[in-house]
């Protein structure tokens, strides 16, 4: 049981330590990308955005920014985030690339408790197998990556959280895998207008079977 537990650490671990060096490497490379190309439009936009609403936490409190968030067009989970944590946040554009890595991070654990937990994987297993899904090409790419501000994988990253732990309800008999891929749906949706769409597609036709 003690070297059960001592694996799963372990595992978790090393998840942790591949996000937070893929953290520094998104930092860095934001850097480069502000060096050498134009900023993109959207990009600047959400920046400016996420600069609005840390201000206005400052002045005004966190509760005027609160509600400010759901007046800011079709995006409002990082300008949530932005007020809840404004005591602590810098106003840089690196902001952008943090909020994306929480999600990563999370969804890097989901992913390694599910294969370890209830694919009976091994530890060492577990993480080769979860590391591809959080280093996917488009992690990576100057426009729409981690080192840019976009809303695209927030959609992407929320979503396979709520994969993760929906199909973990077929596994247990626990409210809690229920609990939390209602969390993320809530969350993808307020990140992107469009996740319900994207939702009703990918989960639709599985909710009504299961339910039948």
């Amino acid at each position: 049981m003690r070297s059960a537990f001592g694996s799963l650490r372990s595992g978790m671990l090393l998840v942790l330590l591949f996000v937070a060096a893929q953290t520094a490497y998104a930092m860095w490379l934001n850097h480069v990308l502000y060096e050498r190309f134009s900023p993109f439009f959207d990009s600047m936009a959400y920046a400016m955005d996420y600069a609005t609403i840390l201000t206005l936490a400052r002045e005004s409190g966190v509760w005027t920014a609160l509600r400010q968030s759901f007046h800011s067009g079709t995006v409002s989970l990082p300008w949530i985030l932005t007020a809840l944590f404004s005591p602590i946040l810098p106003m840089s554009r690196l902001a952008g690339t943090w909020f994306q890595e929480i999600w990563v991070l999370t969804l890097g654990l989901a992913l390694f408790w599910y294969l370890n937990r209830y694919r009976r994987l091994s530890a060492l297993s577990a993480v080769c197998y979860t590391l591809p899904l959080l280093a996917i090409r488009a992690v990576f790419m100057p426009n729409g990556g981690l080192s840019d501000f976009r809303m695209d994988l927030f959609l992407y990253l929320l979503l396979a959280n709520m994969t993760v732990w929906y199909l973990i309800t077929y596994e247990t008999k626990s409210v809690i895998p229920w609990a939390l891929s209602g969390l993320f749906l809530l969350l993808a949706t307020l990140a992107r207008a469009t996740a319900p769409a994207y939702i009703a597609v990918m989960f639709g036709p599985l909710l009504v079977t299961r339910l039948r």
